[in-house]
């Protein structure tokens, strides 16, 4: 059974449901030459833990991350400019994602359930963040939303059961019905103009605007 992939940098495209349930995959390495993810790529690669992507990548799939529930860290290449529906789903291992400057939008559900993630950069170019993109990222613990975001979708952050902090910047004009409904006593911070009486994060939360 295969255990382990070296993508030559020959190879431009690995297509759609490439390695899809791949059980038996541990380690994949990616070749210089590779431009696109396709989906569901790698999607049920439930013993995936490492993986390189170079900055030749430019499109990652959606889906093409699903149910990689060992996968522990992800670096997403600079050239990315949307992180697609559902990319990370259920990559409950993972503990640290670094989302590069020239991403613009963050799809629904991308981050979902990644249970470990404690800590996520959110980059100034960011716009959107859609819906359920980080619900359920139970160990996240404080979050910024930049400047540029100017929507953010239904419960994109909803049971974030540990998330004490949420910075929100100047940017902001929409935020979606239980965006943050779920998380305990966690203060909320507006640096923004938008109505408060939009937001439905109806339990135990502390508003401070500023």
């Amino acid at each position: 059974s295969l255990t382990s992939v070296t993508i030559p940098d020959s190879v431009t495209t690995i297509g759609d449901e490439a390695f899809y349930d791949s059980d038996s995959l541990t380690e994949v390495i990616i070749g210089d030459g590779v431009t696109t993810i396709g989906d569901r790529a790698f999607s049920g690669c439930s013993s995936l833990k490492s993986i390189v992507i170079p900055n030749s990548v430019k499109t990652i799939g959606g889906l093409a991350f699903y149910d990689a529930d060992k996968l522990r860290s992800v670096v997403i290449p600079d050239g990315v400019t949307e992180i697609k529906d559902y990319s990370f789903a259920y990559c409950s291992q993972i503990t640290q994602i670094d989302i590069p400057e020239g991403v613009e939008t963050i799809g629904k559900y991308a981050f979902y359930e990644c249970k470990k993630l404690k800590d996520v950069s959110l980059p100034l170019t960011l716009s959107s963040i859609g819906e359920s993109a980080f619900a359920y990222c139970e160990t996240l613990l404080s979050v910024v939303i930049p400047s540029n975001v100017t929507s953010i979708d239904n419960s994109a952050f909803g049971s974030c059961s540990k998330l004490k902090n949420i910075t929100i910047n100047e940017g902001v004009t929409y935020i979606g019905e239980s965006a943050f409904t779920g998380n305990f006593f966690v203060k909320i911070f507006f640096r923004c103009a938008c109505n408060p009486k939009t937001i439905f994060a109806k339990v135990y939360c502390v508003y401070i605007f500023f």
